[in-house]
């Protein structure tokens, strides 16, 4: 799901590459407005967990610290989504 990824634009700017870089806050804050609009993707996964499947989350980049990587704020994403619907079904 390429799509739950940064965007190029986000990535590039994180990594400064052909422009100023952000920090992590700014980073964080624009990769979760992104997200807003991926919450169909989210609510699947979201779903499968619930039901009990266990899902990778993979990155293409050498993350040195898992903090600060996608993968981390779109974990707690997915776990904030499976609480709410297994709360829903309850």
């Amino acid at each position: 799901m390429p799509n739950l990824g940064p965007s190029r634009e986000l990535h590039a700017a994180f990594w400064g590459k052909g422009r100023l870089k952000i920090d992590w806050r700014t980073y964080l804050s624009r990769y979760r407005a992104e997200m807003r609009e991926q919450r169909e993707a989210i609510d699947e996964l979201a779903r499968r967990v619930a039901r009990g499947e266990q899902i990778t989350l993979l990155c293409s980049n050498a993350c040195v610290r898992e903090d600060r990587c996608h993968r981390s704020v779109l974990k707690q994403l997915i776990e904030k989504r499976t609480q709410q619907i297994e709360e829903e079904g309850a």
